[in-house]
């Protein structure tokens, strides 16, 4: 079969075309299909013909001609689909175009009648004009998945976004940090310089679900501020956003301006403080702030018993140390972390008073 050069399938009731039907037929030149009743092929079916050359499917059901039904035509000078029942519609504006344009001889062409729909029954397909029916490059179809696909398209991106809003907040504060900087112009906010003395003792760091376990567990008998149940007794200044965040200021510059004018940075380590990509930018942050001399320290209080491997990784290698207060609710065990606290606190401004 791979040397046959010509087949005439001339009226043999065909209507259908499997994609098989001619994969050995490499050498296949001439093929005649006329008289059927095939309304369409597979788009594969000429793909293994390399060498057809005329094809004639004339006076077959054949509707709509789109641009995957020929392009496997590598070869191909003739094709005759005269006799064939075509729908002038929009869909039919491809083929249209393309008896234009292609150099494959279109026979006979002057003869295409169209079928359907009612008002262009009887006319020359050649006369055949998106603009005279009113066609849109788009069917409704079309534009539902498009429209579909858009909105999936920007929901994800709103929820990439939106998972990533405080790495975008903090890569933009740099950004314009940067900007100032290199300009000359004056930042808002804190400065420290050197031999300035610290604002605060400590910056806090804990998530907003765990505001009353700080205003309880590490606020009185340390922070000399006060709160809703009046002054807490303690020594030392902290910073606590929930009291101390500036009105009206992004929350990224009150985080980044304040920890840097912090002598120590005391992260508050729960569970709900890890599950938050808010408050692993604000370990990022303090770490870098560490390696620049920024500030003195990094203390821990492990509240929930986390293990080292539940934690970020910039915060591993001190958990596999042990270098952090451990949290217990006895009451020995909370006068004992409150001892070890103060006492880290004493020490850090102590350091910071011998530099001065």
């Amino acid at each position: 079969m791979d040397k046959l050069i010509l087949l005439n399938l001339t009226n043999n009731q065909l209507t259908q075309l499997p994609g098989p039907l001619f994969k050995d037929l490499t050498s296949l030149q001439n093929l005649s299909m006329r008289s059927n009743k095939i309304s369409s092929w597979g788009d594969n079916l000429y793909k293994r013909t390399f060498k057809l050359e005329n094809l004639d499917l004339g006076q077959n059901m054949i509707a709509l001609v789109n641009s995957s039904s020929v392009r496997n035509f590598k070869k191909m000078k003739t094709l005759d689909l005269r006799q064939n029942p075509f729908a002038c519609t929009c869909d039919l504006r491809w083929f249209r175009d393309w008896m234009n344009t292609t150099k494959i001889a279109i026979l006979h062409n002057d003869t295409y009648l169209c079928n359907s729909p009612p008002e262009w029954h009887g006319k020359k397909l050649l006369s055949f004009d998106r603009n005279k029916i009113n066609c849109k490059w788009f069917t409704k179809q079309d534009i539902i998945y498009a429209s579909v696909g858009a909105f999936a398209f920007f929901v994800l991106v709103g929820a990439a976004v939106y998972k990533k809003r405080w790495s975008i907040k903090f890569r933009w504060y740099r950004i314009q940090r940067f900007v100032r900087k290199t300009v000359g112009s004056k930042p808002g906010g804190y400065q420290k310089l050197d031999g300035d003395v610290y604002t605060y003792d400590a910056y806090i760091s804990s998530a907003s679900d765990n505001y009353q376990w700080v205003l309880k567990n590490i606020l009185p008998g340390i922070d000399n501020g006060h709160g809703d149940q009046g002054e807490f007794g303690g020594e030392f200044t902290l910073y606590f956003e929930e009291r101390d965040a500036e009105v009206g200021k992004a929350i990224v510059y009150n985080i980044i301006e304040n920890m840097e004018a912090s002598q120590v940075v005391l992260i508050i380590l729960t569970k709900e403080y890890i599950a938050k990509e808010r408050y692993e930018l604000e370990i990022v942050t303090a770490i870098e702030l560490l390696h620049k001399g920024k500030i003195s320290d990094i203390v821990i209080v492990n509240v929930d018993g986390l293990k080292a491997k539940q934690v970020p990784k910039l915060l591993q290698s001190k958990m596999e140390r042990h270098d952090f207060l451990t949290w217990e609710d006895s009451e020995l065990a909370k006068l004992t972390f409150k001892e070890h606290l103060v006492d880290r606190l004493k020490r850090k401004r102590s350091m910071m008073e011998n530099v001065i």
